[in-house]
């Protein structure tokens, strides 16, 4: 039995949902919305756990089909291990391309081949299917890369058939053996949260409506309303299913949502304020009518991005400070968060707001990644200097970190390069002495050592899995990587940082995991070492780590797609521009918007047009929008983060007509003062610049004046330093006797003065400073230079003076050397002086090496 209940999101239809549930229930939501869809279950059936009751995604479904239907004996390959795969196909087929040929080495071009793949994938489509539409394909440009497209992709299936399966297929293998699955036997399905199905999620609904007691689906979709073009993508979706319904011969029944489920208007509590409820009603209906009021709607229009973000932090303290709510009754969504994020976390963590992204994050900066990619360099590349202060700055080396730093420190000094990393170090021993230098060398020694066995290992090894073992056993062993990250886990987590703990917890698992399907993969191949560690750094780069948020009472920051909320009291929205609200479609990809559409129209769909997409993200404005019940706040920056001017979206101007309003200023702009002592930390700064306008003659608000006080009596120490820096007037005083002598007085205990150094004083008294009282050292570094050479020139020619100014009598006689000297001698002179003084000069810089004593 199928059936299909539609409404709009004036409706609360997951309380319909829950208040129907009866039996044992299966719950099918989106991946990233499964935990709010069982903390709203708790929430609304009132109870400490769910017995009857689980919630699931299509993933984790699959899991358990499998996990119960005896598995599959196939190991799955993931978007990691097709990526490292694709980027040595890519490698091999380089000549072999006709439309893409020079892009096989860029790492772009790999990941969008991979993404091309998954989605076909997705789809359904197989290369036998891409043959069949290359025999029909008259278009000379399109036939070229659906070409290339074919040729890649059945390498890449070549490659796994038989030995492995990819993840996107997982659903097709699950879906297979759906039937076996006893536990759906007598059990009812709810599917909420989507709004679209690939081809696979449209066969996964026909085998449940085929094996469950029943499939209830619950849509977003309302037909004959004045926004009825909003709900297009789903109300396709609905017709698809009925049809897949017919053809199985399964019954079905379309219900509307009950109006009893309506969320009603008002101030109490799970009402809704009516200017939200016009809202809901009239953001794409066509013709719009205006709301009565825009009570709990707050429409911003800054200056620029920093203004957007404090404001929106300075209303969520006041949502929580002055109207009781949680930060979990609150959500933010911004479509930029890799220009705004970083903004808002440093923002709103200054406001003293609990922040959570909810975004994947790369892998590709992490220490463990950047350990294990800088010790494949260091033994491939011949111990290069920049690949082992990449290891120890990364704080898992064998090194402390003030051991790293010496070392460093001595290492750029004396130029120590390959080899010389495993030689004992002999320079330096007038500058160190020799205690330093013995330390120094057993930094080196225990560098070289705790790697020593790796690379033995590693070069004996000549297959890639002997390789991967080598590099395992040493970062389990020897490495001891996994205790150093548990110890940098437990240090965040003192420190404050739970989301960097967060990644730190599962960065260990995310590689070793890689290292598993490189296994899989290549174990048994021969590559050369370059080629390995390409392919590994292929795989950190497309390494991702998913995080929940570490607090229940939080700030969740989110994109309008990605990031689902079960129920909000609030609601922030950033950057609502025009291209990041709704935002663009990412046009970048191996096909064109036009060629997919000329496929589409020949009733070939091998991805998503952008046409849907951009459909799916009204839809998901439109709802993210209705979700709040007691204020919306939305804001849009009047340039962006160079300073170029932007427009305000499409949809911030729909709102401005529906509430007949104006955008306010972002509290920079108007100056409200009590706003910008939202708090402490914030108020602060602000307190600064106002106490400088009031130096400068400007009138300034009595709250300036009663915050200075504040302070004064809770932060005094945080207040001195701000007024000591407001009120410093750079006057010039007198040393004091004990600075004037630390600085300036010789070792004979005397304070000297030089016409000299008067003459620059009078020039630049901070040039006297540092020259004459400071007097910095440069650090010259171990090699030839100017400065180096003009040392060797004037000793040789002072030794020179000295050997013909030997005896009595005048330089100027006759019988002098000076004047009797021919240049053949002179010539011969001057080389025995330039040898011997090169030996002798700098501990041997000069005959160090052919680099070096060329320049002699």
């Amino acid at each position: 039995m199928l059936i299909i209940y539609s409404g709009r999101e004036n409706l609360d239809k997951e309380k319909f949902i829950f208040d129907h549930i009866e039996g044992k229930t299966l719950l099918l939501v989106p991946d990233q919305f499964t935990l709010g869809a069982e903390q709203r279950a708790f929430s609304v059936l009132g109870v400490r756990g769910l017995m009857d009751l689980e919630v699931l995604s299509p993933s984790r479904l699959g899991y358990r089909i499998l996990s119960q239907t005896g598995g599959i004996r196939t190991p799955f390959v993931d978007q990691v291990g097709r990526h490292m795969v694709l980027t040595r196909i890519l490698r091999d087929e380089a000549t072999n391309l006709e439309a893409f040929r020079g892009l096989e080495g860029k790492p772009a071009f790999a990941l969008a081949v991979n993404d091309m793949i998954s989605e076909m994938k997705q789809f359904s489509t197989t290369p036998k299917d891409l043959e069949e539409i290359l025999k029909n394909l008259e278009e000379p440009l399109l036939k070229k890369k659906l070409g290339d497209i074919h040729r890649i992709y059945s390498r890449y299936e070549e490659s796994i058939e038989n030995r492995f399966a990819d993840t996107e297929d997982r659903m097709a293998i699950y879906i297979s053996r759906l039937a076996e699955y006893e536990e759906l036997r007598g059990t009812r399905v709810w599917i909420w949260g989507f709004d679209y199905f690939t081809p696979k999620n449209l066969e996964l609904i026909r085998e449940l409506m085929k094996n469950a007691k029943e499939v209830n689906l619950v849509l977003t979709l309302d037909e004959g309303s004045r926004d009825e073009d909003l709900f297009a993508v789903t109300k396709g979706m609905r017709n698809r299913i009925l049809a897949i319904a017919r053809e199985e011969g399964i019954p079905s029944r379309e219900i509307p949502v009950p109006e009893d489920y309506k969320i009603p208007a008002g101030y109490g509590e799970g009402e809704k304020l009516p200017s939200l409820v016009s809202l809901e009603q009239e953001l794409f209906a066509l013709p719009m009518k205006p709301a009565p009021s825009r009570e709990g709607v707050t429409l911003v229009r800054a200056a620029n991005l920093y203004g957007e973000t404090e404001s929106a932090a300075a209303h969520i303290l006041s949502l929580v400070r002055d109207q009781g709510l949680r930060f979990r009754d609150i959500g933010v969504v911004c479509n930029d968060l890799e220009v705004r994020g970083s903004i808002m976390k440093r923002i709103f963590e200054e406001y003293g707001i609990p922040v959570f992204l909810d975004t994947r994050r790369s892998c590709t900066h992490n220490p463990l990644v950047e350990s294990v990619a800088s010790v494949l360099d260091l033994l491939i590349r011949g111990w290069r200097t920049e690949d082992v202060f990449r290891l120890i700055k990364t704080g898992l080396g064998p090194l402390l970190p003030e051991e790293a730093e010496e070392l460093e420190n001595y290492a750029i000094q004396y130029r120590i390069r390959g080899s010389q990393w495993k030689k004992p170090f002999r320079r330096g021993l007038s500058e160190y002495g020799e205690e330093g230098l013995l330390e120094r060398n057993k930094e080196r020694e225990k560098l070289v050592a705790g790697l020593a066995s790796l690379e033995e290992e590693f070069r004996k090894g000549k297959k890639t899995g002997e390789k991967l073992r080598a590099l395992y056993r040493w970062m389990s062993t020897e490495g001891r990587l996994p205790e150093k990250l548990e110890s940098l886990m437990e240090e965040l987590e003192k420190e404050g940082h739970q989301e960097l703990a967060g990644e730190t917890s599962q960065i260990w698992q995310t590689v070793v995991d890689l290292m598993d399907q490189m296994m899989l993969l290549l174990g048994e191949e021969e590559l050369p070492d370059p080629e390995f560690a390409t392919l590994m750094n292929t795989g950190f780069s497309a390494m991702e780590i998913g995080l929940i948020p570490p607090t229940v009472d939080r700030l969740t920051v989110g994109t309008m797609q990605r990031t689902r909320f079960s129920s909000l009291k609030a609601l922030v929205v950033l950057g609502a521009n025009d291209g990041i609200l709704p935002q663009e479609a990412n046009r970048e990809g191996l096909l064109s918007e036009d060629e997919k559409r000329r496929l589409y129209h020949n009733r070939i769909q091998l991805c998503k047009l952008d046409e849907l997409m951009n459909q799916e993200e009204k839809l998901g404005i439109y709802r993210m929008l209705s979700l709040p019940r007691r204020d919306l706040w939305i804001g849009c920056s009047a340039t962006d983060e160079e300073g170029k001017d932007i427009k305000p979206s499409p949809v911030f101007e729909s709102l401005l007509r529906i509430f007949s309003t104006q955008p306010a200023k972002d509290i920079l702009s108007s100056e409200d003062g009590m706003a910008l002592l939202s708090s402490p930390q914030s108020g602060l700064r602000h307190l600064a610049e106002m106490l400088r306008r009031g130096l400068e003659g400007e009138a300034v608000g009595e709250e300036w004046q009663e915050a200075a006080d504040w302070y004064r009596g809770n932060k005094e120490e945080a207040l001195l330093r701000l007024e000591e820096g407001i009120f410093h007037t750079g006057k010039q005083e007198d040393l004091e006797k004990e600075l004037a002598e630390a600085l300036y007085q010789r070792e004979s205990g005397e304070l000297r003065v030089s016409p000299s150094g008067l003459e620059s004083y009078s020039r630049c008294p901070f040039y006297y400073l540092m020259n004459y009282g400071i007097r910095p050292v440069e650090r010259r570094i171990y090699q030839v230079a100017g400065r180096e050479i003009g040392d060797l020139y004037h000793q040789c020619l002072m030794e020179i003076s000295r050997e013909l100014s030997r005896g009595q009598g005048s330089i100027t006689a006759e019988s002098s050397p000076w004047m009797t000297i021919g240049k053949d001698q002179c010539c011969s002179m001057v080389d025995a002086i330039v040898e011997r003084e090169a030996a002798r000069y700098r501990e041997g810089l000069l005959v160090q090496g052919p680099e070096e004593s060329y320049k002699k």
